[in-house]
């Protein structure tokens, strides 16, 4: 049975086609689908398709008329496959490729494109020298990390991707390790990332219905309601679909307009402030959470889409997220709350590293993002060697080999808390001299 693939990437999101072309039908439809990219003839009557492509209304209308109702009613993965297709902005760049492109060549390509999107540039000469002036910029800061580490990153992006068999019967859960024939079930979707954090489409098919409820309702809900502000501050909708928050003395809306706050006042506020304008917003002091969950809930986003065959060399991180195993010591966790860019969907980064016998370095680490925040935690206890990563010298050795992170602003979080305290979430925001 032949299998057709074809794999896209835009400036904000990566999705692929896949048709089986085992019948005169399905290779029909292939070619009309092709026919939409503007195929090119050389002089020897052969098709070829150029690899970019810009999206035009006129690429937008052949793919809809390919994709025609009653073929969307009957697959739904075409209709998630065209929904891909809307949300290109007309005129903007895209790739389309047969394989997927090795990591280096696939982030020259994301280069390329916000480039391009950009269209500041009146000639081929031009465009050139800003392609060139981007990557000598942006390629030493990567260096570093993609001669140590391979990367695959897991984007919860507008096309439903399942992780894991199909087969239920065939599954075996990731935590716990029971099967359909041993009592779990797996009738719910399980989402690799939290729901709250925008993931709508990236299932875990490898996580029962037990574990799904019990991480849901302790470290991935307090993870979600500890950066509750940071969900709305931007739009990141969740299943409760949140854009609001209260604090003791203000109310923070996300609405179309932007951001507003709506500022309680009393005769005591900001009577630490020096500035007028400054305004001191408190979270209830009702809050509690067990700080290593949220290590917890980052580690087990990093395990869902971690490899099969290197999950079995972190058993002891599942017991220890299990509850299993109380193991204290764990690596510093590096939060960015604000990296430079607003990401449209969530994802997680996988980095491995590729030399066995440098154990300096961890492993496996994560790079979790929402919206503008960034989070890259260690993943703990492995069984492949490592050097001890709590120690502060080994793991400033390890970042300092990230320098790809070092434009933006990094703080660096002890969660080896298991005990659960009562937090305060402060805020301070100054008004500008000529706003209302």
């Amino acid at each position: 049975m032949e299998n057709f693939q074809l794999y896209f990437i835009t400036e904000d999101s990566d999705f692929d086609f896949n048709l089986k072309t085992n019948s005169d039908e399905s290779k029909l439809f292939l070619t009309e689908f092709l026919l939409c990219f503007n195929p090119m003839i050389d002089d020897r009557g052969k098709k070829s398709i150029d690899f970019l492509q810009e999206f035009s209304q006129e690429t937008l209308n052949k793919l809809e008329n390919v994709f025609n109702p009653s073929l969307l009613a009957m697959n739904q993965k075409f209709y998630g496959f065209l929904k891909c297709f809307k949300t290109i902005p007309i005129g903007n760049f895209f790739y389309m490729f047969k394989n997927k492109l090795p990591q280096q060549i696939h982030l020259e390509a994301k280069i390329n494109l916000r480039i391009l999107n950009q269209k500041k540039y009146n000639s081929e000469e031009e465009l050139e020298l800003l392609l060139k002036k981007e990557k000598d910029i942006f390629f030493p800061f990567i260096e570093s990390i993609v001669s140590n580490y391979e990367v695959e990153v897991y984007s919860a992006s507008i096309q439903k991707k399942y992780l894991g068999l199909a087969d239920k019967n065939l599954r075996q859960c990731r935590f716990c390790g029971l099967t359909k024939a041993s009592g779990a079930t797996f009738k719910k979707e399980a989402h690799a990332i939290s729901e709250g954090l925008g993931n709508s489409n990236l299932i875990n098919n490898e996580e029962c219905d037990k574990c799904n409820e019990t991480f849901g309702n302790t470290i991935e809900r307090e993870f979600i309601e500890f950066f509750n502000f940071f969900r709305i501050f931007y739009n990141v909708k969740g299943k409760e679909r949140v854009s609001q928050d209260d604090f003791q003395n203000a109310k923070i809306k996300n609405t179309e307009g932007g951001i507003q706050i709506f500022y309680r006042s009393n005769e005591t506020e900001n009577e630490n402030s020096e500035k007028v304008n400054t305004y001191l917003l408190k979270q209830h002091q009702n809050k509690k959470i067990k700080f290593e969950n949220l290590y917890k809930a980052a580690v087990k986003y990093a395990l869902s889409v971690m490899p099969l065959t290197d999950l079995n060399l972190y058993q002891d991180s599942i017991n220890w997220l299990n509850g299993a195993e109380k193991i204290k010591n764990t690596p510093n966790v590096a939060i960015c709350i604000n990296s430079g860019r607003n990401e449209k969907y969530p994802r997680i980064g996988l980095y491995k590293r590729k030399d066995m016998n440098n154990i300096d370095l961890p492993y496996y680490f994560s790079e979790l993002k929402f919206g503008a925040v960034a989070i890259v935690c260690i993943i703990p206890f492995s069984k492949i060697k490592e050097t001890d990563l709590c120690a502060k010298e080994n793991f400033e050795r390890f970042w300092n080999i990230l320098t790809h992170y070092k434009p933006a602003s990094w703080e660096f979080w002890n969660l080896n808390s298991d005990k659960e305290v009562s937090y305060e979430f402060e805020l301070i925001f100054e008004q500008e001299p000529n706003s209302l």
